[in-house]
């Protein structure tokens, strides 16, 4: 099950930490500007693409990029240079990239443009390449090493296509294939990007946190091979406006939903788990979303668009962030302070209490319950009120787990004392 694994090469705490308490905030944001929002059912208005950035930059991104940091050495054990201060860098540059091209939407001014392309390029390219090539050097490479190397290749081209549009939009310069080029970026950000990270990191993730089976030998083999390759293909054919490359991307990720679900039932410890609930509502919204994208393409009913695209983001994506956060934060807060020698110090149950997460995963259904009524009905208020109690509890959750690393990380080691006596 820990095959793989090398837990010696961890980075220190800090450095994917920072990512993961600043992606509820960014959330937050989002959720303001949807408060004030007068259009957020238009996809096509400057606030609905800051409000969708700000999720999928500000909260999505930013976990997936702290994630990868503290995956790299362990899963591959190769470690990124002076971790703390590299992590510091790519942290610092998508805080303000992210905020200005928030800003650049709202007042259309060409240096906002322009300024956040450059922290955002800098930022996320730096990353992107040199993880890359950390991954491609790599001795060790299993199926989730694959599925992130595609991940980040797909990262790669989602920046590559947002800095061109972003650049376009600077100069007034928006030709005919514009519309295409935004379609590309969409569909390499979300079934690239994110979703080949998150196939490729469940091969390795669910068996080992919650007790089930591996994932079929074929799956893990071809899947992400597929998805990605269905990628460039759908990409192409939008110039043709050819259809069914897309629909089989759809399927591909359906199926994917469907293996996850059918994992989980087949779980050896079938406990209560809350970040179970959280998968198993990521599962759910990734096939309904996906089901209705496909039934959308022949029907062309605008607001099957965008619910799906509601579910995929927030159901299926957030919804597995908020989970994975619950895992990960306790479980590094532990593991670092015990290979320290703290052995008083709480279970990763006790860190956050299933109760409180319990209650946040309560309101962050209700949240996604709103914004699908926001689709049809003027819901910004509730909604938005909604997404902001959800992100407080969850930043309050991860944030008591924060503070009992902190409390015992500043006190002496007991490593060190046994070596003093």
């Amino acid at each position: 099950m820990f095959s793989g694994l090398s837990l010696d090469q961890a980075p220190p705490f800090e450095a994917p930490l920072r990512f993961f308490l600043t992606a509820p905030i960014f959330a937050i944001l989002a959720a303001i500007l949807i408060f004030f929002s007068q259009d957020f059912s238009n996809f096509y208005s400057p606030s609905s693409i800051a409000i969708i950035h700000l999720f999928t930059i500000g909260f999505m991104s930013m976990v997936m990029i702290g994630a990868i940091q503290q995956m790299l050495p362990v899963l591959v054990g190769v470690r990124f240079p002076k971790p703390l201060l590299f992590s510091k860098i790519i942290h610092l540059c998508l805080i303000i990239g992210t905020l200005l091209f928030a800003f650049s939407l709202y007042l259309f001014k060409n240096y906002l443009f322009i300024a956040s392309t450059l922290f955002l390029a800098t930022g996320i390219g730096i990353f992107t390449v040199l993880t890359l090539y950390k991954l491609f050097i790599a001795s060790f490479a299993s199926e989730t090493v694959t599925g992130m190397r595609l991940s980040l290749i797909s990262l790669f081209i989602t920046l590559s296509l947002g800095s061109y549009l972003l650049i376009s939009l600077s100069i007034g310069k928006v030709d005919q294939n514009f519309n295409l080029f935004l379609l590309a970026h969409i569909i390499f950000a979300i079934f690239g990007w994110t979703g080949l990270l998150i196939i490729g990191v469940s091969y390795q993730v669910i068996p080992m946190f919650y007790v089930t089976p591996q994932f079929n030998k074929n799956i893990k083999k071809y899947l992400t091979f597929a998805i990605f390759i269905f990628l460039f293909i759908t990409t192409f054919l939008l110039f043709f406006d050819f259809k069914i490359a897309l629909v089989l991307l759809l399927t591909l990720y359906a199926f994917f939903g469907i293996a996850t679900l059918n994992i989980y039932k087949k779980r050896k410890r079938k406990i209560a788990d809350i970040t179970v609930n959280f998968w198993i509502l990521s599962s759910y919204s990734l096939i309904i979303g996906t089901l209705l994208a496909i039934v959308y393409l022949f029907f062309q009913f605008d607001k099957l668009l965008w619910i799906s695209g509601v579910l995929i983001i927030y159901g299926f994506t957030i919804s597995l962030i908020n989970g994975m956060l619950y895992k990960i934060i306790p479980f590094l807060a532990w593991f670092h302070l015990s290979s320290r020698g703290f052995f008083d110090i709480p279970t990763t149950k006790e860190m956050i209490k299933q109760k409180d997460a319990n209650i946040q995963l309560i309101f962050h259904i209700l949240a996604l319950i709103s914004i699908l009524i926001l689709i049809f009905f003027p819901f910004e208020k509730i909604a938005s009120l909604l997404i902001i109690i959800s992100n407080s509890l969850l930043l309050r959750n991860i944030l008591k787990a924060t503070k009992i690393y902190f409390k015992y990380k500043n006190r002496p080691s007991p490593f060190e004392n046994m070596k003093i006596n």
